[in-house]
């Protein structure tokens, strides 16, 4: 929920929207990738929306500096340092401490800050003879103490789904390729110092029981009626064993078993796992960075330039250029913010 509020805050603040200019429906509009482009910062502090999550003064300078520095690191980088062909439009938020399990009271003195930096790469086009910035954009996102933003494409519920103590659960995230020795779940990248795992396994049992409690209160929300399915997840629940129970989830996505539950050794299973709530070191104070995410949002219609045409690769754009700085990106640097 959160993610999607930022997300939606974000694009009113950019006054981006999801439909980008149609280039090939106007013969006079093109991208042009020699037009000198500018890097935009708005810096958004002490947005809070609870009275016992208001930073302090000192915290506050804390979380403007780190995002100074972060920006710089990328201000350096040599794919966005020339800035041609595109604008960086970004903005840096301080966001509320994020309670996981609700097990925490005001007034949350143990939470950790969490702090985003998002930044689009809108296209400079030329149309009819001026230069207009495209609406549609790439993105790229940093987030500091947010284990939601490595999750959110991870979920089996639109909208996420959780048991009756609010644990979220989850598709176990896998990497899918390497940038160096930098691991990537999808398009996303983890950063950390801590030994503790950021998930940990649920079993089946929690599983079929989030499950009961995400119906039921679909049914009490949406008047709307689960009962076969709830009576057939009851009845499976029932029917395991003790052992069968405790025994780690699987998931399957099409799966005969109308809750998705499978085997672990069969083709496309993924484990369900949910956060793990002794990963923070709360002994340390609650701006202590100790997680970074970074996300790269390609544009619609990218499917890697490097498989297309020279004819495509030269039209790619800022999708190229994120692209790039994927590969080029200094993650040493971004994990020297940890603390």
């Amino acid at each position: 929920m959160f993610k999607r509020i930022i997300s939606v805050i974000l694009l009113f603040v950019l006054e981006i929207g999801v439909f980008g200019i149609n280039q090939e429906s106007k013969a006079d509009t093109y991208f042009d990738k020699s037009i000198q482009g500018k890097w935009n910062l708005k810096f958004q502090n002490n947005i809070e929306t609870e009275k016992n999550y208001v930073l302090t003064k000192a915290e506050n300078g804390f979380c403007r500096k780190k995002m100074l520095q972060l920006t710089e690191i990328f201000k350096n980088n040599p794919v966005i340092k020339p800035m041609k062909g595109f604008n960086v439009v970004s903005n840096t938020r301080y966001t509320p401490p994020d309670d996981w399990y609700g097990q925490h009271n005001p007034p949350y003195k143990n939470l950790r800050i969490r702090m985003e930096f998002c930044a689009y790469l809108p296209e400079l086009l030329r149309s009819k003879g001026k230069i207009v910035q495209s609406i549609e954009a790439p993105c790229f996102e940093v987030s500091f103490n947010d284990p939601f933003h490595i999750i959110n494409s991870w979920q089996i519920q639109y909208g996420g789904l959780f048991d009756e103590k609010s644990r979220i659960i989850f598709l176990q995230p896998y990497s899918n390729h390497k940038v160096g020795n930098i691991t990537f779940y999808g398009s996303k990248v983890i950063l950390t110092k801590r030994d503790k795992p950021l998930w940990i396994p649920i079993t089946q049992e929690q599983y079929l029981k989030a499950l009961l409690y995400h119906y039921q209160q679909m049914d009490k929300e949406n008047n709307s009626d689960s009962t076969l399915l709830l009576d057939f997840i009851n009845t499976e629940l029932n029917a395991f064993s003790p052992e069968e129970r405790s025994q780690p989830a699987y998931y399957l996505s099409g799966s005969d078993d109308p809750t998705g539950l499978c085997g672990q050794d069969e083709e496309g299973a993924f484990a369900l796992v949910t956060l793990n709530p002794d990963f923070y070191d709360r002994s340390l104070p609650r701006t202590a960075i100790q997680l970074i995410t970074i996300e790269f949002g390609y544009g619609s219609g990218f499917n890697g330039y490097e498989e297309a045409g020279d004819m495509v690769y030269e039209k790619a754009g800022s999708n190229k250029t994120l692209y790039d700085l994927e590969k080029s990106l200094n993650y040493m640097a971004i994990e020297k913010l940890l603390d």
